[in-house]
């Protein structure tokens, strides 16, 4: 990940997550793979499950900010054992959210 783009991130992690979450990327923007067209997928590892408005609000904010792609968030507490582990397979830790 880019550095300007790794720190938007984090940025955006620290204004709408609460603290101590660990936050992973996974997806095609993260292998280098992306299509014009392909999203920026987040999975949060909080100790419960996290509620519709700090996951909206955080992919509405960050898509904002870069408009060129949208965010999804995704709560690995509200996901598929089988879904959770493909996501871990492929994900990367955001410095600071380990």
């Amino acid at each position: 990940m880019k550095t300007k783009k790794l720190y938007i991130l984090q940025c955006q992690l620290r204004a709408n997550l609460p603290k101590n979450r660990k936050t992973r990327a996974f997806s095609h923007r993260i292998n280098g793979t992306a299509e014009p067209t392909s999203d920026f997928d987040l999975a949060v590892d909080a100790s419960e499950r996290l509620s519709l408005n700090p996951k909206r609000s955080f992919s509405d904010s960050f898509a904002a900010v870069l408009s060129t792609y949208t965010v999804d968030v995704i709560d690995l507490h509200a996901i598929s054992t089988e879904f959770r582990a493909s996501a871990d397979a492929r994900k990367i830790a955001i410095p600071g959210y380990e």
